[in-house]
């Protein structure tokens, strides 16, 4: 056996590994899990402050703040604070239509970046709670009222809800609207086992408290999030997640924007993982001995299943061009072997039980937050793409990376 077939047996067994260990804690948990949150009446409205950096958002942000003002909450108790970083675009001249209204304060700053814009807007609240949302996004009116209750554990820091997709438009949205269903599935594991490594732009509701005990959000290589996730773990905060609670949120709408947004992901995780490669099988429990290290295996998976598919491809299209050559065209040469009990090799085999795997994920996700299983093609366009253009995403990422490239915002 080839040192080559060793490491994606390796790599497919480790990766088989994580699926199954998530379908297990899935099992065990099922019952807090998939019934639905019983709505808590809260005794006490604390104030919450909304900060929303955007820039050049015209199309999203009125949206989004008429979103917030039709929550299920005190307006007196809400501080929406809108910070827009520089727009060149008619953001501006949309939030101060909204400047008037009492739970509303607005800034403009020079284009300094997301985090700049986060960080002026906590110079200006003064909520309990601070929540942070993307002006792309709109949120459903219950969603304070089922994070809040997350806090009667003192040990949470912060609380994320679920990102979905609303109404997917194109063929790459509808892929995206799979992902992330499969992703409301992987968080709420990860916040059981207090593993949960980002707190997305889509309202992250901190504890004031967090930001006076660790500081304000930094760059984070274009991945601010990403980075206040880690920072949080480092300081042995608490990040839990409630899966019924819905963010809308607005993905890319081409192929092209859909690569750049995920190299940037990539890159900031890589980056992050670095700056905070001590906690790497660290003493911080699960975080350090589960998320990080799955996330390293799952890179390596789909890089090492793409090379490894390509060489399949390349091996069989060589031998039968080389059959034709030597011994004249027969159709069989070409013709697959869909035989249910032979796939052509025990490696192929595996990586089919392990798509199947993925697939579990994806019909849980779904019933998660939609309470039913999925029955549409979006299944067929998310393998698709996913699987040909996720590989050259993370690669890219990798290379910028290795090579000190920066990466840009947009």
């Amino acid at each position: 056996m080839s040192a080559g077939l060793i490491f994606i047996y390796v790599v497919i067994f480790l990766a088989m590994y994580v699926q199954i260990f998530f379908l297990l804690t899935f099992i065990e948990k099922r019952k807090s899990i998939i019934v639905k949150n019983i709505l808590v009446r809260l005794a006490h409205f604390p104030l919450i402050s909304i900060i929303i950096p955007c820039w050049n958002e015209e199309k999203g942000i009125e949206k989004t703040i008429l979103s917030l003002l039709a929550l299920d909450y005190p307006k007196d108790k809400l501080d929406i604070c809108i910070v827009d970083d520089g727009s060149t675009d008619g953001t501006w001249a949309i939030v101060q239509k909204y400047i008037t209204h009492p739970s509303i304060c607005a800034f403009t700053k020079e284009n300094g970046g997301k985090f700049s814009a986060l960080n002026l807007g906590l110079t200006k609240i003064k909520g309990e709670y601070v929540a942070c949302l993307d002006a792309d996004s709109r949120v459903e009116p219950d969603v304070f009222q089922k994070m809040l209750p997350r806090f009667t554990d003192p040990a949470v820091m912060a609380v994320i809800p679920a990102a979905i997709l609303e109404h997917p438009e194109t063929l790459i949205q509808r892929a995206q609207k799979v992902e992330y269903t499969m992703a409301v599935f992987f968080k709420k594991i990860l916040s059981i086992l207090n593993g949960l490594h980002v707190t997305p732009g889509t309202l992250p509701l901190y504890r004031s408290e967090v930001f006076a005990k660790i500081g304000n959000f930094r760059p984070g290589h274009q991945g601010e999030d990403m980075e206040m996730a880690f920072r949080m773990h480092a300081a042995r905060m608490k990040i839990d997640q409630v899966h019924d609670a819905v963010v809308y949120t607005i993905p890319p709408r081409t192929v092209r924007t859909l690569f750049r947004q995920r190299t940037r992901w990539i890159y900031a995780f890589l980056n992050n993982l670095i700056d905070y490669r001590k906690m790497l099988f660290g003493s911080h429990g699960n975080f350090s001995w589960f998320t990080l290290p799955t996330s390293i295996i799952s890179i390596v998976a789909v890089i090492g299943v793409f090379f490894f598919s390509i060489y399949n491809i390349i091996s069989y299209i060589t031998k039968a061009v080389a059959r034709v050559h030597f011994g004249g065209f027969h159709p069989t040469y070409f013709t697959p072997n869909f035989d249910l009990f032979y796939f052509g090799s025990p490696t192929i085999f595996l990586i089919v039980f392990a798509y199947a795997l993925v697939f579990c994920s994806i019909g849980i996700g779904y019933y998660m937050v939609e309470k039913r299983l999925p029955l549409s093609y979006n299944f067929i366009l998310f393998v698709v793409v996913y699987s040909v253009v996720s590989p050259f995403w993370i690669m890219k990422a990798i290379y910028k990376v290795a090579f000190s490239r920066q990466m840009a915002w947009r």
